[in-house]
């Protein structure tokens, strides 16, 4: 609960402007929560100090991407300018995501620039949805299976033989028991709409239809 305290204060304390980050992925002109000092928001005691040791090492300033159960911060994602990502130490992650939009259909994605590309290619396809992002492929399953009617926009990861030789995005995403749809080739939503293009991946979101 105090480390819910810690990712809402930094939340708060953040900047709304651009990032690299967002950049690279190719959103020059999407707006983050942007933070260079978040060891400001620590406590002087033991547990800031595990938090600020555990901040990730990379360019600043760090995009913030807050996880909230409801309205309630819970954790927050860190990511540097050179993409490094983490989420802060000891943060309740299960059941967290991010919304970067509202709308008719639920969608469900891992990372933020995949979240970003699928809103851009559903906006191309005139479909309203909400689209959140919840982090990790095990996260988002857990997301998803309480959001009735959802789809998860999964990951196509590399075969695991742990997993049945399933990708963890695949697997997470077989396990929700939720529709769901991946890239036709490894790699995720934003790698495809950064090597083939919106429309590439608007077409591929098109064939799958809400419940």
């Amino acid at each position: 609960a105090e480390v819910g305290r810690i990712a809402d204060a930094m939340v708060r304390a953040a900047e709304t402007t651009r990032h690299p980050y967002l950049v690279a992925k190719g959103f020059p002109d999407e707006l983050g929560l942007v933070l260079d000092r978040p060891e400001d928001c620590l406590p002087a005691d033991g547990l800031g100090e595990r938090l600020r040791r555990a901040l990730p090492d990379g360019e600043r300033p760090f995009l913030l991407v807050p996880g909230r159960i409801g309205r309630r911060v819970v954790t927050v994602q860190f990511i540097t300018c050179d993409g490094t990502k983490k989420n802060i130490l000891a943060g309740a992650m299960g059941g967290a995501a991010h919304r970067i939009a509202t709308g008719r259909e639920t969608w469900v994605c891992e990372g933020i620039a995949t979240a970003l590309s699928v809103r851009a290619a559903l906006r191309l396809l005139s479909r309203s949805a909400t689209v959140l992002s919840a982090f990790s492929a095990q996260n988002v399953a857990k997301v998803a299976s309480g959001l009735g009617g959802s789809i998860i926009a999964a990951d196509h990861d590399r075969p695991l033989e742990q997993l049945g030789g399933l990708g963890t995005g695949e697997f997470y995403a077989r396990a929700s028991g939720r529709q769901w749809v991946q890239p036709p080739t490894p790699g995720d939503w934003n790698d495809m709409h950064q090597s083939e293009g919106l429309r590439a991946v608007a077409m591929a979101l098109r064939e799958v239809k809400p419940p």
